[in-house]
């Protein structure tokens, strides 16, 4: 019945039931008790939703009336709520209680219902256990709205006798205290509601003080008779994830309670993954006899036995189980017979569910229940990385061996288990040359410097002379949870004489028998461009240095307005003119220098000035032009080039860029490459009032072992004047050789600090929010602080930045690389950081326990995954020695 429905039958009915409504009611009193944090052992909870507006299930340890109804189970939400028959609302929408309240408001006890941020290093959400009665804490969460200004401290007391008590505890107040919030506990159908702090059932503002109690007492409550739906208090299934196929899985455990009456229910439809086509999947429920949470021969089958899932988002059972006792327990197991698909917790599947409207009874019904999440994979599953370090082109030219095609990882993501692989497929994509252009194609594994063939790699296969684009080569490569790198190589034909492009992807890859493994294929490497013995001029990205967003004032000098590279496929030219275009509204002078300093993409003491005087067009759709006196020398080794403008009454609002693209390069040979994007300078005003960044710094590098998080940087702004909103930092997580990419990431923490050491993270530091950027993304803009009333920045705010992996573990290396800030009141920024890139290396850990050791062939190196055996490994080494003189005689 919806909850429309509902209210219309409680107001047709309030006249017949005016004296039993008249003694159902709660007694509200506001006192003083000191607010305790508790820090013991948490209840067990199945998260349900995200860290944001989700909630947390919780299995109560006795029955708890609410109402005209009793419940076995709660949801922690996120957003300052208790909730019994569903998870709660996710929108960040604060409404009146004042009946009749809104449905997403209904059914719940609003301690301080608003729209908060929490975070799972913090643990900000969790349930306690103790004598008589459950504390359900909300710790140090922040507001989600205007995130970084207070973390708020409070709990809900559910009692065994149906009190209900509201305890606020001490704010860490940072600044703006606009926060909009409702407190109240409110009836399912929405037609009741007894007001919470400040006895008021409206939006407020005015928050709570530390120690501040409000206790509900309820009397009078008529229990309705019906079942309620609740997770197992006890018994829970004591496995989460599937590996292989088989049956008897048990993946929930609930429980039908009798209230008042009871009933009898006669259908059951069980929701499950969001992938909605399970292949071979079947679903069964059983009645848990003994042995609580596990499927034993003293169980009843239910429901006329297994249903299939395949292809179907939902499985309904016809039942016909009465719930007179006070309750009964129930299994849903999972049998997997043959599938193909990788279900991975959080990523492609869901809980399994029912709700009350899935649940037919003879009475009413009320309650939700969640499984655990579950991954399930049909044996072992490789999963791969690619990298994509540096978009700009690489270069091959005919005779030169094993040009870089594409850089990859292979990891085998279950816990345990082989998976070896005896072959991987690739695909060409060619350009202006023909497969008979190339001679040689090779796999590495990447041992020695990623992404590039050394010494220290070893050669797996090879192929000459390929006939087809597509490529197959021959393996033995035991893949590792914590992955091997792999690099894919190419030698054109000495004697080629064609011009072009190819790129490769990997697109399948072949396992021993009786290994049932899934991959993700069709991942590529960029294009390589293929010249002949005439040297091609290349211009290239320096994606590291790039800024996206520079604040500068109207009137500055030295400003790094381009950072490129220019490079031959060999020998040597020379460049007689660059024309950079775009805004040139307000330069006043330009300058290009050899970027030979220890600041990259920054004018300092070492940079050695080029050129002579440019032309400087100006207008909105100019150019500068540099025609040099003596030409430009470029070889093979290539140079770094930094061209850097001065702004003379650059009109405020406006953006500086200026970027050069390859045939604006006036050189005797070819070019090639990429238009090498300009810096964005954005002009500012420089008013009395706004903010000031007065100090940017990244660390140079850092090693994050499993979920580690460790300090990334710091970023330092100051109010000018009365100060004002603060900026976006602008950030990019780039890609690097040796398996970072696709399907990986990293978590950003930010934190306002505190009085503990400034760069350390301390429990003095205040959370501001966490960002997501998983997979790696070119560039990502981050809020600072919310901009508030009062304005966000008065004085000094020194920020934390902090890094964690994401939950899809990854090995190897990225670089974080700072673009530049934007937004903000007339932000001023008169200097350069000295760090704008981070090196970030990830080590793969292995969180689970050790698998069994005939199911895990020893390890020998952290790069070297082939081989189950030392005698063994030598085997396969022996061979591919033998090839790789076979190749290089060949």
């Amino acid at each position: 019945m919806s909850v429309a429905l509902r209210a219309a039958c409680l107001l047709a009915v309030v006249g017949l039931l005016a004296p039993l409504l008249s003694a159902q009611t709660y007694t509200r009193t506001q006192t003083s008790e000191t607010y305790v944090q508790r820090n013991g052992t948490a209840l067990a909870a199945t998260r349900v939703g995200n860290l944001d507006d989700g909630a947390w299930q919780v299995a109560l340890p006795f029955d708890f009336p609410y109402f005209d109804r009793t419940y076995r189970q709660v949801y922690l939400n996120a957003n300052g709520s208790v909730n019994f028959a569903a998870p709660g609302p996710t929108s960040s929408a604060v409404s009146t209680l004042a009946t009749p309240v809104a449905a997403l408001l209904s059914g719940s006890v609003h301690v301080l219902r608003t729209d908060l941020a929490g975070n799972e290093l913090l643990s900000n959400f969790t349930a306690h256990a103790e004598s008589g009665r459950v504390v359900l804490q909300w710790r140090e969460v922040a507001s989600a709205s205007n995130a970084g200004a207070y973390h708020l401290n409070f709990q809900c007391h559910l009692l065994s006798n149906g009190n209900i008590e509201l305890h606020y505890g001490p704010e860490r107040v940072n600044f703006d205290q606009d926060l909009t919030y409702v407190s109240g506990i409110v009836d399912g159908s929405g037609g009741a509601s007894f007001a919470g702090f400040n006895n008021l059932l409206t939006v407020q503002t005015l928050r709570p003080a530390a120690n501040d109690r409000v206790t509900f007492a309820p009397s009078g409550f008529t229990q309705q008779s019906g079942v309620e739906i609740s997770v197992r208090a006890s018994g829970l299934p004591a496995q989460t994830d599937f590996k292989g196929q088989g049956s008897g899985k048990v993946v929930g455990s609930f429980t039908l309670s009798r209230r008042g009456s009871g009933g009898t229910v006669s259908s059951l439809t069980v929701h499950h993954f969001a992938a909605g086509a399970l292949e071979d999947f079947e679903l069964a429920v059983y009645r848990d006899a003994t042995n609580p949470g596990f499927l034993d021969a003293s169980d009843v089958p239910l429901g006329g036995g297994p249903q299939s899932m395949a292809g179907s988002t939902s499985t309904t059972f016809t039942l016909s189980e009465p719930i007179a006792a006070v309750e009964r327990n129930y299994l849903l197991v999972v049998n997997a017979t043959n599938f193909d698909t990788y279900y991975e917790r959080e990523v492609n599947s869901d809980h399994f569910s029912f709700e009350a409207a899935d649940v037919v009874v003879d009475t009413a019904v009320w309650g939700r229940f969640y499984s655990a999440l579950h991954e399930f994979a049909p044996g072992h599953v490789v999963r791969v990385g690619v990298s994509r370090a540096d978009t700009s082109p690489s270069v091959a030219k005919p005779g030169l061996w094993d040009a870089p095609l594409l850089s990859f990882e292979l990891r085998n993501q279950p816990q345990y288990g082989n998976a070896i692989v005896t072959q991987f497929s690739f695909a060409l994509t060619l350009s202006g040359l023909a497969i008979g252009d190339i001679t040689d194609v090779a796999l590495f594994r990447d041992l020695g410097m990623r992404g590039v063939v050394d010494s220290q790699d070893t050669l797996i296969d090879f192929i000459t002379d390929p006939a087809s684009t597509t490529v197959n080569l021959s393996s033995s490569e035991w893949i590792s949870n914590s992955g091997s790198d792999y690099l894919l190589a190419f030698t054109l034909d000495p004697a080629s004489v064609a011009e072009g492009t190819v790129s490769a992807a990997l697109m399948g890859l072949s396992f021993s028998t009786g290994v049932g493994a899934i991959t993700q294929v069709g991942v590529s490497g960029s294009n390589v461009l293929c010249t002949q013995t005439g040297a091609t001029l290349l211009v290239r990205r320096r994606p590291d240095v790039r800024l996206d967003a520079l604040p500068v004032a109207i009137t500055q000098v030295n400003l790094p307005s381009n950072a490129f590279n220019l490079i031959t496929s060999f020998s040597s030219t020379t460049v007689t003119s660059l024309v950079f275009r775009g805004n040139t509204v307000g330069v006043s002078a330009a300058r290009l220098y050899q970027d030979l300093g220890s600041l990259a993409g920054r004018l300092d003491g070492s940079d050695a000035q080029v050129g002579g005087t440019p032309v400087i067009v100006s207008g909105v759709s100019g150019s500068v032009t540099f025609t040099f006196t003596t030409p430009l020398p470029v070889s093979a080794a290539g140079s770094d080039l930094l061209l850097v403008v001065d702004l003379a009454g650059a009109s405020v609002g406006s953006s500086v860029a200026l970027s050069l693209a390859p045939a604006d390069v006036a050189t005797v040979v070819p070019v090639a490459g990429v238009t090498a994007d300009g810096n964005s300078l954005n002009v500012q005003a420089g008013l009395a009032n706004g903010v000031n960044i007065t100090d940017v710094d990244l660390v140079t590098s850092m090693v994050l072992e499993a979920k580690d998080q460790k300090v990334l940087g710091t970023v330092q702004l100051a109010a000018r004047g009365a100060g004002g909103s603060a900026p976006q930092l602008h950030l990019a997580f780039l890609d690097s050789v040796g398996g970072v990419g696709d399907g990986s990431g990293l978590v950003l923490y930010m934190y306002i600090e505190g009085t503990g050491p400034l760069g350390v993270l301390d429990s003095t530091d205040l959370l501001l929010n966490t960002n997501d950027v998983s997979p790696f993304t070119g560039s990502a803009a981050i809020t600072l602080l919310a901009n508030g009333t009062p304005n966000s920045v008065t004085g000094t705010r020194n920020i934390l930045l902090c890094v964690r992996r994401h939950f899809g573990q990854f090995s190897g290396t990225t670089q974080v690389v700072l673009r530049g800030f934007s937004g903000g009141t007339d932000l001023q920024m008169a200097f350069l950081p000295d760090a704008l890139r981070a090196r970030l290396t990830a080590s793969y850990t292995d969180p689970a326990s050790a698998p069994p050791t005939n199911n895990e062939p020893p390890r020998l190196e952290p790069a070297c995954s082939t081989g189950e055996t030392a005698g063994w490994w030598l085997l396969l080494v022996l061979p591919a020695a033998l090839r790789m003189l076979r190749r290089r005689r060949a």
